[in-house]
Parts: C-alpha cells; structure tokens; sequence
C-alpha cells in the first residue's frame, strides 16, 4: 500500500512501513523520492494534512453530489478525530505527538478516500453506468 503526493512537476509516494512492538504494529510514514527511503518530517505531515483537508471541502462543493448516512458519519468522524488531535498536539496534550500526528494523517486520508469513492459512485450514476 501506497498513497501518492503531488509535489509539483514531482510525485512523492509515501510507503507505510510495519514493525513489531512489545505493545502493538508501529505504522511509520516514508517518502520515496530521488533521496531514497526518509521518514517525513513533521512540516512535511502538517502539510499532507492540510492538502488532504483541502482534498475533502473540494469534494463536498461538487454539484449533484448525493451523501448516504452512513458515508457521512464515518467521514465526519475521521475528521473530528483528526481536529481533536491536532487540537491536542498544539496544546501539548499528547503523550505521544510524532505517533499522533501519523495517525493524524492516516485519518485525514481515510476521510479523503471516502470522499473520493462518494464521488466516483456518484459520477457513475450521472453518466447512467
């Protein structure tokens, strides 16, 4: 699994990598572009966050588009969670911020998944397929 950022004329794909902990998977973000495998900085997350964020409103102004209940809630969710935890992080209540803010991202590009999907079903119907 990979998710792709567009980077001007360059496309940066971001690979999770899965380790093993005493405690649980730890699920790391890497960039793979020209310099090779590097784990992204925090400005760079901040920034993966905003352009998903931005991804979603775009896919909400779409004309036609029609919402089932449950799609809704989940995106809803995801995006309440991730403004929690960012509200977290700058108030410097988390335990953990570089995992939270990981986790941050992920949940913000699950919402930004499922808008997509929304919309692709949607254009399907349109276009009477």
């Amino acid at each position: 699994m990979s998710f792709d950022i567009s980077k001007g004329a360059n496309k940066i794909c971001m690979t999770p990598v899965y380790r093993k902990r005493p405690y649980g998977w730890k699920f790391t973000f890497y960039s793979n572009d020209k310099r090779g495998m590097e784990k992204m900085s925090e400005h760079e997350q901040l920034r993966r966050i905003r352009e998903l964020a931005e991804g979603v409103i775009q896919s909400c102004l779409q004309d036609g588009t029609r919402y089932d209940e449950p799609q809704l809630r989940n995106v809803i969710e995801l995006l309440a969670r991730s403004v929690v935890d960012t509200a977290n992080l700058n108030l410097g209540d988390d335990i953990d911020p570089p995992t939270s803010l990981k986790a941050t991202v992920c949940k913000m590009k699950m919402a930004h998944n499922a808008m997509q999907q929304i919309n692709k079903k949607n254009s399907g119907l349109a276009s009477g397929h």
